[in-house]
């Protein structure tokens, strides 16, 4: 019987793409400064693929010959831009999020948020939005040295009531569900490619449908 939802966090529930435009386009001015890069403007189109990837992998594929420095430092300006406009009440659900997230809890499952995201981050959203009005668990790729989520999730599924459903939009958090045998739901309203999404086991395009896709995910379960 399924008890615990797994949700992803950016492109899953919170809509990232303004706020990670602005702050991604800050650092890269910096790094035009520096003379590191040349002289560009991204738009948000440009850069929303990079959305779901941690700071390790996203610098490593933007910019693999940038001095690890430099990636730490650009990574840092990213990290602080985002929460300072978090903290400046810019950030956004997407439209419905809290209803449906509101909808799930009164259906009695527990949720959990895995992001690939930075600890401040995640905390940051934490408060912003009273999170613990749904969650129990927090996980963030950083505090387990950046690793991919299939292999965070076996150190804290003991800590939450079995079975699992992943929620999230992103080849990386559809991979957990496929390496662990978990259903899944892929959320095609957020920044995966469509052939990111195939594996999914039912796929949502808008977020007020995970209520019924995972109802029937829950029959199909007792079936």
């Amino acid at each position: 019987m399924i008890r615990t939802l797994i949700f992803d966090w950016d492109g899953t529930l919170h809509d990232t793409t303004r706020l990670y435009g602005c702050a991604f386009r800050k650092a890269y001015d910096w790094l035009v400064a520096q003379g590191a890069a040349p002289a560009r403007h991204y738009a948000d189109a440009d850069v929303t693929r990079y959305l779901g990837m941690n700071a390790k992998d996203m610098w490593n594929t933007f910019m693999p010959l940038l001095p690890q420095e430099m990636k730490t430092r650009a990574s840092d300006i990213i990290g602080r831009e985002m929460i300072s406009r978090i903290d400046a009440g810019e950030a956004i659900l997407y439209p419905g999020a809290e209803e449906t997230l509101t909808r799930l809890k009164e259906m009695g499952f527990e949720m959990t948020i895995l992001s690939n995201c930075k600890r401040p981050y995640l905390r940051a959203h934490r408060s912003a939005f009273g999170l613990d009005r749904w969650f129990t668990g927090y996980y963030c790729c950083e505090d387990f040295g950046f690793v991919p989520k299939e292999e965070i999730f076996p150190r804290f599924r003991d800590r939450h009531p079995e079975s699992y459903v992943m929620i999230g939009d992103r080849a990386s958090d559809l991979k957990v569900a496929s390496v662990h045998g978990l259903p899944s739901v892929g959320c095609a309203y957020g920044f995966g490619s469509p052939e990111e999404l195939g594996s999914a086991t039912c796929v949502a395009n808008d977020v007020t449908e995970l209520p019924e896709l995972i109802e029937k995910l829950l029959q199909e379960n007792r079936e």
